[in-house]
């Protein structure tokens, strides 16, 4: 019976080893959304982005770290406005939670424990917004192991400010879009 119960743990433990894997999956995208806040009229944004999660995979789960970065072009909408679009370079760092079915369909959360927004042109050239967000995301896999289609719903919440040296606390403040990408979701 000792031998045996010490056999099925061995083959237990030998099976899991084989059944899990690294998980890397790079991909480039488009952004669209707008600002959160209490403005009526808030600034519009779109640009392209890029990324990487990667991670460890068993039995379909997913876990593992996030990074991506995007270009991003905001538009006032207040009417009437003259205002010069701002381009904003933002970068997302986390972790990521996700389950891949069997039928190629994969589900995940992302917390991004840092995220920023720094402002590459006008006036405010260098300011930086920082926080924390989240994102929640599908995809499918259109040529498994090699191509898959993704969409995304960010959202972030910015609680300071960074100018030339002075931080300010904000309030409500934030950003939320659609992140719509193309992936290479590789397990190995």
């Amino acid at each position: 019976m000792k031998n045996f119960l010490l056999g099925l743990l061995a083959f237990v433990m030998l099976s899991s080893n084989v059944l899990a894997m690294f998980h890397v999956e790079p991909y480039v995208g488009f952004a669209t959304g707008e600002e959160d806040t209490n403005d009526p009229n808030p600034d519009e944004y779109s640009g392209m982005g890029f990324g990487l999660r990667a991670g460890y995979k068993y039995l379909g789960a997913i876990v593992g770290a996030t990074y991506d970065s995007q270009t991003i072009t905001a538009k006032s909408t207040e009417p009437g406005s003259t205002s010069a679009d701002f381009d904003f370079k933002g970068t997302n760092m986390g972790a990521v939670l996700g389950y891949e079915f069997p039928v190629g369909l994969r589900l995940w959360v992302s917390y991004y424990l840092d995220a920023k927004f720094e402002v590459d042109t006008g006036l405010l050239s260098g300011a930086e917004f920082s926080g924390k967000g989240y994102a929640i995301g599908v995809g499918y896999s259109v040529i498994p192991m090699i191509l898959s289609l993704n969409a995304e719903v960010k959202s972030f919440d910015y609680d300071e400010f960074t100018y030339q040296g002075t931080t300010l606390n904000l309030n409500n403040s934030g950003a939320s879009y659609y992140f719509l990408s193309v992936s290479a979701p590789l397990s190995f």
